[in-house]
């Protein structure tokens, strides 16, 4: 999995940022799939009025910043964090 697109339907999200910086896993980046080999979206950072783009805005499409490979048979699991207006 190189690209990934997250859409919403309906409600005032408009973005997806992480929690905390550091490592990669749930949680560290916006969006973390787990798989045989996991991959991620990371932004660059906490978002704030100094980073505003550090942010993945929801319904554009993305290249992940670390591949995600999904073993034949496999499955992989996405966690996307956190949903802002």
């Amino acid at each position: 999995m190189t690209d990934m697109k997250v859409s919403v339907e309906s409600g005032p999200a408009k973005v997806i940022h992480e929690q905390a910086g550091g490592s990669s896993g749930d949680g560290q980046n916006e969006i973390y799939v787990e798989a045989t080999e996991s991959g991620y979206l990371e932004m660059g950072g906490w978002r704030d009025s100094q980073n505003p783009s550090a942010a993945y805005e929801l319904g554009t499409k993305a290249s992940l910043t670390g591949n995600a490979e999904i073993g034949g048979g496999s499955t992989a699991t996405a966690y996307l964090f956190e949903f802002k207006k």
